[in-house]
């Protein structure tokens, strides 16, 4: 846990190596994938998802590692979590989503990242993309001589 918080990644690694449980949880239920989020330690998270820890994983009062960075503000961090699987749609304790916890403490950047990654913010942006690529090719083809 405190090679997490410290951003030690090579001892991170050799406690990995050893056999060190990933998923094993502090007093208050945090792991060390919940610790390396709330710092912004993007280096131990890739190497903790790698070897398999939960990216959802909860702590006592329900808080998943996106929760934490999302708290902290840590864009790349949430990031990197969202593109790993962590849930937007879980909730803590309290009843809050990653989206309502960044609002909350006024990261706002964090929460324009987690709305523009929601599944129908998604769909739509794919579509508009897709339907842009089509008119592209139609443009091309219309443009071109036989």
């Amino acid at each position: 846990m405190a090679a997490a918080h410290r951003n030690f990644g090579d001892i991170v690694e050799l406690l990995i190596w050893k056999g060190a449980a990933l998923n094993m949880k502090t007093n208050d239920g945090r792991t060390a994938l919940h610790i390396a989020s709330e710092e912004g330690h993007t280096e131990v998270i890739c190497l903790l998802l790698s070897r398999g820890s939960l990216v959802d994983a909860v702590d006592r009062l329900g808080r998943t590692p996106l929760m934490m960075a999302a708290y902290r503000g840590h864009k790349d961090t949430v990031q990197l979590l969202l593109d790993n699987g962590a849930s937007l749609v879980r909730t803590d304790k309290m009843d809050q989503t990653s989206l309502e916890v960044a609002l909350s403490n006024s990261k706002i950047d964090v929460a324009t990242l987690l709305v523009y990654n929601e599944p129908q913010f998604r769909r739509r942006r794919e579509s508009s993309s897709a339907s842009a690529e089509r008119q592209t090719k139609r443009r091309r083809a219309a443009n071109v001589s036989p």
